[in-house]
């Protein structure tokens, strides 16, 4: 494990970080935008060449494999993304999306196949909508994948229930605000758009990345900040207190496997895929003055 202290200084001309000391000593630098800084760098893990000191201290025999099994037999049934919930109706499942045109639902003891909705197209990411605030009292389903349109599914009955239009191309990732009442998606046009789906007719915003797709998308528990990451290099940071007016972009090194909030919002994570890189960066949210 390796801990460095990186602060951001929001009037800076210029800065340098040093990703990894033991390699050839190359230095990433970049002029920070000015924008609000809510989030500060708190931790560095070097997971390139040490894991065990991030399993705890059982190490590796302390993760059990509950179960194992293929979740499609078409060779094409790349599982694209996974999401573990609670809900009244089905109780604790597993979700998972796939590149053969389905979302599955498994029961989490045994895995046993709960409900399977088929698309005419490849399935990208889904999740569903907080507890307690499904249309009509159902379990409703956030569907987005290889289309421009986001479906909202009936999960019970298996029909669609609500069409999300305006984004261009392909959609990669889809989070919820823990009301329920608001959605957000990210395609590879770019843009993260985030809709109201008690008047879902046009986005409530349109958030445009800096580079690339938008493939990872997380509501903070407390449902004060919205977070986007593109394939790679940036992370953005929205208040969604202000119309998601105010935005804090965090520049990485590398690929980004994936971002989550801590349960109780304070802690932000960024995992960076790089072969070279590879390292978890935790961020801790700043007391505004």
């Amino acid at each position: 494990q390796c801990e460095q202290q990186w602060p951001f200084w929001p009037h800076a001309q210029q800065q340098q970080r040093t990703w990894n000391q033991q390699q050839q000593q190359q230095q990433h630098q970049w002029s920070p935008r000015r924008q609000p800084l809510w989030w500060q760098q708190h931790r560095h893990h070097d997971i390139s060449q040490q894991h065990e000191p991030l399993l705890g201290a059982a190490g590796p025999a302390a993760a059990e494999v509950l179960h194992s099994c293929r979740v499609a037999q078409s060779e094409n049934g790349i599982t694209n993304g996974i999401e573990i919930f609670n809900s009244c109706s089905y109780g604790h499942c597993v979700m998972t999306s796939n590149n053969d045109c389905c979302v599955r639902l498994f029961d989490i003891e045994g895995c046993r196949p709960r409900q399977r909705l088929s698309f005419p197209w490849a399935v990208n990411y889904s999740t569903l909508r907080p507890a307690g605030a499904g249309l009509g009292g159902g379990v409703v389903v956030a569907v987005v994948g290889d289309d421009p349109v986001t479906s909202l599914m009936d999960c019970t009955s298996g029909l669609e229930v609500m069409k999300l239009r305006g984004h261009k191309d392909f959609s990669f990732a889809a989070a919820w605000h823990p009301d329920g009442q608001m959605l957000a998606t990210g395609n590879q046009d770019g843009t993260t758009r985030v809709w109201d789906i008690r008047n879902y007719g046009a986005p409530l915003a349109v958030l445009a990345g800096t580079m690339g797709a938008i493939r990872s998308l997380r509501f903070s528990p407390d449902g004060n900040h919205l977070a986007a990451a593109e394939m790679a290099d940036f992370v953005h940071i929205y208040d969604t207190k202000s119309g998601f007016t105010a935005v804090q972009e965090i520049d990485v090194f590398g690929e980004v496997a994936g971002i989550s909030l801590s349960p109780d919002s304070q802690s932000f994570f960024v995992a960076i895929s790089d072969t070279l890189y590879s390292s978890l960066l935790q961020y801790q949210l700043r007391q505004r003055q």
